[in-house]
This record gives structure tokens, sequence and C-alpha cells, in this order.
């Protein structure tokens, strides 16, 4: 697990969003920090969400810079031979 930048992370996922379950969480995570972290695959100098929308969210909310994130590193293809 690693800390990454808000910034660094491209979000693809759009689902509705709740805006008292996110202010909730915010609060949660401003009393005991964040206990699942968010999950994301990285890519070239940044990351995809695959997981955590409202987490996201949430620490945005704060006015957090960086976010815990378990990161899927990126694959190469290799042909074979």
């Amino acid at each position: 697990m690693k800390k990454i930048n808000l910034t660094q992370i491209k979000n693809k996922q759009n689902p509705e969003i709740n805006l008292k379950e996110m202010d909730q969480l915010a609060n949660s995570i401003q009393d005991i920090g964040l206990k699942n972290p968010i999950k994301v695959k990285q890519t070239d100098g940044s990351y995809i969400l695959k997981d955590g929308k409202i987490r996201l969210e949430a620490y945005q909310l704060l006015g957090k810079q960086k976010i815990p994130a378990e990161i899927e590193e990126k694959t190469t293809k290799t042909k074979n031979k």
C-alpha cells in the first residue's frame, strides 16, 4: 500500500453519489482515519480508480492531498516467440 496524490488519479467511475453518505464517511475519516484503502491501477504517470469513488470524494472534501491506495501494477504484454 502506498499514499498517492489525489491529482494523479483518473476517475472513470460515475456512480450516483449520496451526499449524506459521503459526508458521514468524511467525518469518520477525520475521526478515525481510512480503514480500507482505495484500489487503483497504475498507468503511465497516473492511476485509474478501480474501487473507492466515495472514499476518494470524501478525501477531496476534507482537502487532503494524498490517499492510501492499493496499487495494481501495470502489466506489459509480451509476445510468445
